[in-house]
């Protein structure tokens, strides 16, 4: 998903190509800004992502006539305003999560009951 900061520089076509489209390759998960942290407790994550619930994004479709170049749907995460030292923290979330491999940036739920709820039948 596109954040609200990157979609409104796509759709100013005042800017250079190359920046709009360094905007649109930006994406973000739209978990992120879910304090889950590195734990691998599946119920530990779900209660967290109840309590944190207002946090996060909700993803809606965006257009706008007479955009080129792009598609002329966007899926636009709008958060809540944030403190500067929250954008901060989750910046250098994301950098640390730059150097770990996949599978290391989320846990592993394929032995949760949800993951297979269908191989049981």
């Amino acid at each position: 998903m596109l954040n609200q900061a990157n979609y409104a520089k796509v759709i100013n076509e005042a800017l250079p190509l190359t920046e709009r489209q360094q905007a649109f390759n930006e994406r973000e998960f739209w978990l992120d800004d879910l304090p889950i942290g590195p734990s691998t407790d599946y119920m530990a994550q779900i209660n967290s992502m109840i309590d944190h619930f207002a946090d996060l994004a909700v993803v809606l479709p965006q257009s706008k006539a007479g955009i080129s170049d792009f598609p002329a749907v966007m899926q636009v995460g709008m958060t809540p305003d944030k403190p500067m030292q929250l954008l901060n923290a989750r910046a250098d979330k994301q950098a640390d999560l730059r150097g770990m491999a996949p599978e290391q940036r989320r846990p592993d739920l394929s032995q949760t009951d949800k993951a297979n709820r269908l191989s049981k039948r």
